[in-house]
């Protein structure tokens, strides 16, 4: 089991932004930022490029002919 599970931080409207994807977008999404902080990788998910060594992360989300993209980052425990 992956343990505790840790709280996503959204920056700016992100949230508000993501409301707008469809659900089985949603649910991939929400399947790899949930697998992130128990140091795992979802298949999904890949370095960003370009990132300027911030260890920013893209997961990719097709769906149809559509790709759905979010980015993130985890942040250290404080």
């Amino acid at each position: 089991m992956y343990g505790a599970v840790k709280q996503v931080f959204w920056a700016g409207l992100s949230q508000k932004g993501s409301r707008s994807f469809l659900k089985p977008v949603l649910c991939d999404i929400g399947q790899a930022l949930y697998t992130a902080p128990c140091r795992q990788t979802d298949p999904s998910v890949k370095p960003l490029k370009g990132d300027g060594g911030a260890r920013v992360s893209e997961i990719v989300a097709p769906h149809d002919m559509d790709t759905y993209r979010a980015v993130y980052r985890l942040s250290r425990a404080l």
